[in-house]
C-alpha cells in the first residue's frame, strides 16, 4: 500500500537494527515483539550471512502481524537476491541454502498476491518458487507449494487438480515426517471431501489434522482445524434442520458447533489471528442464523458486520465478499430487501473478480430470489419493472446453474465417468456436419428450457403442497393446544435468556473495540480509567491511538445507551478510525469534523426519507509527549485541567457529532501543560446520576469539587476514589447513564 503526502510522522523503530522500513514498536503484539527483539539479538551477534538470513526467515514464519512479516519477507527476497549475483564468491552448499531461501520468500509473494485478490499473480508465484525447489531438490518446500497451487485449484472449482497437488504435497510429508507438513495436507482433503458431500471422510481428515497440530503446539493450525470440524458439525445441523429432526438432536449439534467454533474464536483471538477472528464470528453467526428467533437472527448480524469490519482493515476480499453475502441473507430476513440486493450485488462483484465459482454461485442464488420476490410483488400490472425483475431471476438463475455444476461436478467422483465423459466430449469435436451440429444445440436448448419448466413445476406443485401442510398443521396445533401459564412462563424465561445471551456476547465484541487498559497506561503513563456500563453494553467508549510522540485519547458519549447506544458506538468509534488512519488527521478539530462527516454520510445510507439523527458527544485530546502541549476539541462535552489546586474547565463546542442543522468546525484548543497537571475527560453519566440523600443528581459542580479534592492522591487511588464515592452516592437507585472518567497525570 502506497502512502502519498502525509501529514504527520510516525515515530519507526531504527532501521539499521531492525532492517526494516516504518516499523513501529509500539503497534506490535507482544508475541511479535517478543519473537524480533530475540531473533535480531541474535541477527546482530551471527558474522555468517546465511545464518543471518535463516534467523530473519524464522521471523517471517512465526509473525503473525501482516503488516510486518511481508517487510521482512522482502528483506530476504532482495538479500539473497543481491547474494545470487556473486555466484563466484559462495561454494555449492551455499547456493543451495540460499536458493530454499529465495524460493520461500517467492512462495510468500505469492500468498499476498492472493490476499489482494491477484490470482494470476499468486500463481505465477506459487510456480516459480516450485521451479527452484525442484532445481535444489526441496522436497519440503516442493511440497509447500504443490499445497499451494492445489489451494488455487481447490478455490477456483477445479477440484481434480486441487485433489492430486494436495494428494501429490501429503505423500511427501508423509515420506520426510514433517508433522506440521502432514497436518497441512489433511486439513486440505478434508476440505475436498467436505465440499463434495462425504461429510464422514472429511470429519476423519480433520480431527487427525487437529491431534497433529496439539502434537507440535501450532496454535494457528489447531484453530484452523477446530474451525473445520464445527463447520461439519454446522453442516449436519443443517440436515438435521432441513428433515425436521427432533428439537433436542437440533439443539445438541447446535451447541457441538458453536462448542468448536468458539474455541476456534479463544485461540485467535488470544493470539492475534484476525484473519482467524473473522472466519469464525461468520461461522458463528451461521450457527446462530438457522434459527427463526429475532435474538439469534441478530446476534448473527453483529457477528457478520464484525467480521467484515475486520476483512475490510485487512484488504481480505475473499472475506469480505463472504461477510457481504451473509449481511444480504440476513436483510432478506428482514425484509430489507433494497439493502439486501445491495449486499449480494457486492459479494458476487468480488467473486467473480476473484473467480471463486462456490461465491458465485451463493450470490448469485441470491440475487435470483430477491429479483423473483420483487417480480412477485408486482404480479397485478405488467410493466417494464416486472419484465426486467424476471430476466435479472433467470439470468441470475443461469450463473447460479453453472457454478452449482462447477462446484459439484459429477466428474469429481468416479474416474470411470471422467473417462467415458471425456470420450464422448472428443468424440463430437469431431462431427463437421454443420447442420448436425444446429440440430443438436437447438435439441439441447428445448432440452434445458424444459428442464427448467419441469423443475418449476414441481418446485411449485411441493411449494403448494408445503404450504396447505403447513396451514392444516397450524390448525392442528392451535385446536389441541391449551396455554397455561406455567409454559408461558418457562418460555419467556428462555426468550429472557436467549436476548441475555445474545447482549452478553455483544458486550464481548464491543469490548474487542476498547483499548486494553495496559495499552492506555503503556501510552499516558500516569492515568486511571473508569468505565461503568449501565447495561450489559453501553453507548460510551474510551478510545486510543499513537501517531509518534503524540497520543491522542477521548472519552465519548453516543446517543442512548444498552443495545442502541452500543451499534451506535460501534459506527462512531469506526468514524474516528478512519479520520485517523485514512485521512491521517493529527489536531482534534480535524478529527470531529471529518468525524461527524463519516457519522453522517453512514446514517444516511438508511435511505429513509428522514435518515437517523444519531450521534456522540466527545472530549478529544492530543497530547504531545515530548513538547507537553495538549490540543482539545469537543462537542457538549469540556475537560478539566487541576493545577496548583485549581480547577480550570474549557468548554467544547455546543453542537454534536452527528446531523445538527446548525453545524460549525470545531474549534480546536491548544494548552501548554507543566510537570504535575491533571487533565480530566469525562462522559455526563456520572455528573446526573440520581443518589444519596434525596434522590437528586450528583451535578458537576460537585463534580469539580470532588476531583479537585482528590487530585492530591496517586493515580491509582484516585480511580479507586471515583468508584467508591459514585457507589456511595448511587446507593440503592439504579443507574441512569453509562459513566466513562479518564484522568492524566503529566
Amino acid at each position: 500500500m502506497l502512502f502519498v503526502a502525509p501529514l504527520f510522522s510516525q515515530k519507526f523503530a531504527n532501521k539499521e537494527y531492525y532492517l526494516i522500513d516504518s516499523l513501529v514498536l509500539d503497534d506490535l503484539s507482544k508475541n511479535d515483539y517478543q519473537l524480533i527483539d530475540s531473533i535480531l539479538k541474535k541477527y546482530h551477534k551471527t558474522t555468517e550471512d546465511t545464518s543471518k538470513i535463516e534467523l530473519v526467515s524464522f521471523i517471517i514464519e512465526e509473525c503473525w502481524d501482516d503488516n510486518v512479516w511481508p517487510k521482512y519477507n522482502d528483506w530476504v527476497y532482495h538479500a539473497v537476491d543481491k547474494k545470487l549475483k556473486n555466484t563466484s564468491e559462495i561454494n555449492e552448499n551455499t547456493k543451495k541454502a540460499l536458493l530454499k531461501f529465495y524460493a520461500g520468500s517467492i512462495n510468500n509473494k505469492g500468498y499476498l498476491a492472493g490476499k489482494k485478490g491477484d490470482v494470476g499473480k499468486q500463481k505465477k508465484f506459487y510456480n516459480e518458487s516450485l521451479e527452484i525447489q525442484k532445481k535444489i531438490g526441496d522436497e519440503q518446500g516442493i511440497a509447500t507449494s504443490l499445497n499451494n497451487i492445489g489451494f488455487i485449484y481447490y478455490k477456483q472449482g477445479d477440484i481434480l487438480n486441487g485433489l492430486d497437488y494436495f494428494t501429490r504435497s501429503l505423500k511427501i510429508r508423509e515420506k520426510t515426517g514433517e508433522k506440521k507438513g502432514v497436518a497441512q495436507g489433511l486439513n486440505n482433503i478434508g476440505d475436498i471431501y467436505y465440499t463434495q458431500g462425504d461429510v464422514e471422510k472429511a470429519l476423519d481428515c480433520h480431527k487427525k489434522s487437529l491431534r497433529l497440530w496439539r502434537e507440535i503446539n501450532n496454535k494457528r493450525g489447531e484453530g484452523t482445524s477446530l474451525n473445520n470440524i464445527g463447520t461439519i458439525y454446522n453442516d449436519q445441523l443443517n440436515e438435521l434442520i432441513k428433515v425436521k429432526a427432533d428439537s433436542q438432536d437440533i439443539s445438541q449439534k447446535r451447541e457441538l458447533a458453536l462448542s468448536y467454533f468458539n474455541e476456534s474464536l479463544k485461540i485467535r483471538e488470544v493470539n492475534g489471528n484476525r484473519r482467524g477472528v473473522a472466519v469464525s464470528l461468520i461461522n458463528i453467526g451461521a450457527v446462530y442464523e438457522k434459527t427463526q428467533d429475532v435474538a439469534f437472527i441478530n446476534k448473527a448480524l453483529v457477528n457478520y458486520k464484525a467480521s467484515l469490519l475486520i476483512n475490510e482493515e485487512l484488504g481480505n476480499k475473499y472475506g469480505v465478499s463472504q461477510s457481504l453475502s451473509r449481511i444480504s441473507n440476513i436483510m432478506i430476513k428482514r425484509g430489507e430487501i433494497e439493502k439486501a440486493r445491495e449486499y449480494a450485488a457486492k459479494a458476487l462483484e468480488i467473486a467473480q473478480e476473484m473467480g471463486y465459482p462456490k461465491d458465485i454461485y451463493s450470490s448469485a442464488k441470491r440475487l435470483s430470489d430477491i429479483a423473483k420476490e420483487e417480480a412477485l410483488s408486482l404480479f397485478t400490472t405488467s410493466s417494464p419493472k416486472k419484465a426486467a425483475l424476471w430476466r435479472e431471476a433467470y439470468e441470475m438463475q443461469e450463473l447460479f446453474i453453472q457454478m452449482k455444476d462447477s462446484v459439484n461436478n459429477e466428474k469429481t467422483k468416479k474416474a470411470a465417468i471422467r473417462t467415458q465423459a471425456k470420450y464422448e466430449y472428443e468424440k463430437k469435436k469431431m462431427i463437421n456436419d454443420a447442420n448436425h451440429e444446429k440440430e443438436l444445440a437447438i435439441k439441447k436448448k428445448e432440452n434445458e428450457k424444459q428442464k427448467i419448466l419441469t423443475i418449476t413445476s414441481i418446485g411449485g406443485f411441493l411449494l403448494v403442497l408445503l404450504l396447505l401442510f403447513s396451514v392444516f398443521s397450524r390448525l392442528k396445533i392451535t385446536k389441541k393446544q391449551k396455554l397455561k401459564i406455567k409454559d408461558a412462563h418457562d418460555k419467556l424465561e428462555e426468550k429472557n435468556h436467549e436476548i441475555t445471551e445474545s447482549i452478553t456476547y455483544a458486550e464481548r465484541i464491543q469490548r474487542a473495540i476498547l483499548p486494553p487498559e495496559k495499552e492506555l497506561f503503556d501510552s499516558l503513563k500516569d492515568c486511571f480509567v473508569f468505565y461503568k456500563p449501565k447495561d450489559i453494553v453501553a453507548g460510551d467508549f474510551y478510545w486510543l491511538q499513537n501517531i509518534g510522540d503524540i497520543v491522542l485519547y477521548a472519552t465519548a458519549d453516543c446517543t442512548g445507551h444498552g443495545v442502541p447506544g452500543a451499534m451506535v458506538s460501534v459506527v462512531c468509534h469506526n468514524a474516528l478510525n478512519r479520520a485517523v488512519r485514512e485521512y491521517n488527521l493529527l489536531e482534534p478539530g480535524s478529527i470531529l469534523d471529518k468525524t461527524t462527516e463519516i457519522v453522517i454520510e453512514t446514517f444516511e445510507r438508511s435511505g429513509e426519507d428522514k435518515y437517523i439523527r444519531d450521534g456522540m458527544d466527545i472530549a478529544l485530546c492530543a497530547l504531545n509527549l515530548k513538547t507537553k502541549e495538549l490540543q482539545f476539541a469537543g462537542d457538549n462535552n469540556p475537560f478539566y485541567l487541576v493545577r496548583n489546586g485549581e480547577l480550570i474547565e474549557t468548554k467544547g463546542d455546543k453542537q454534536p457529532i452527528g446531523s445538527y442543522a446548525k453545524s460549525k468546525p470545531f474549534t480546536n484548543h491548544k494548552v501548554k501543560l507543566a510537570e504535575g497537571d491533571l487533565v480530566y475527560t469525562f462522559s455526563d453519566g456520572y455528573a446526573d446520576q440520581f443518589g444519596w440523600p434525596k434522590g437528586k443528581k450528583f451535578m458537576y459542580k460537585q463534580f469539580k469539587e470532588f476531583l479537585l479534592s482528590i487530585s492530591v492522591y496517586s493515580m491509582d487511588k484516585q480511580r479507586e476514589s471515583v468508584e467508591n464515592n459514585f457507589d456511595e452516592w448511587k446507593g440503592d437507585l439504579f443507574q441512569i447513564d453509562d459513566v466513562c472518567v479518564i484522568g492524566v497525570k503529566v
